[in-house]
């Protein structure tokens, strides 16, 4: 009997309320394990729980900074094993779980890149680096994924200034 090849799930949310609230996590580690059973892999999962951007500056307000990787330790050891080459093929359900940061995204995609890890997402396949088509597609993904996050933020800043000029909190 051969040994199944591993899939490496990778999972996180952005924020305490999603993984409180949400169930997110947890969709996305079935999600990945799902996906691992119907092509042939066994499933590993990596469970960042949150990790984000915003981080909490101690006076009682959010500091939004550029998403530095060590906020993200599993995924810092994940890439260790890309590194070591003991990955080939990782699952996120969607490309934003990596990074929605355009410094974090590069760096993530040049290791993915260099090691050549097969990419899987539901409903997108597989991301070969190998291909410059699936390179051009991962980049404008996660591109896009920057994008949205930016919007985000700035309506977040705009409502809550919007909701101060109206005397409240």
């Amino acid at each position: 009997r051969t040994k199944k090849p591993i899939l490496h799930v990778y999972a996180r949310v952005s924020s305490a309320v999603q993984q409180s609230k949400g169930s997110s996590i947890d969709d996305q580690i079935a999600a990945g394990k799902a996906y691992a059973k119907a092509n042939g892999f066994k499933a590993q999962v990596w469970n960042e729980a949150v990790a984000s951007a915003a981080k909490f500056s101690g006076k009682d307000e959010y500091e939004i900074s550029i998403e530095k990787l060590d906020n993200r330790p599993v995924m810092m050891r994940l890439l260790e094993d890309v590194k070591l080459g003991l990955v080939s093929d990782l699952y996120v359900y969607n490309i934003d779980r990596l990074a929605r940061n355009e410094d974090a995204s590069y760096l993530i995609r040049s290791i993915l890149h260099k090691k050549e890890v097969r990419v899987h997402t539901d409903g997108k396949g597989v991301t070969e680096f190998t291909s410059p088509q699936d390179r051009l597609m991962f980049s404008l993904l996660q591109s896009m994924a920057a994008y949205d996050n930016a919007i985000r933020k700035e309506r977040s800043r705009v409502g809550k200034l919007s909701a101060v000029k109206d005397n409240k909190w």
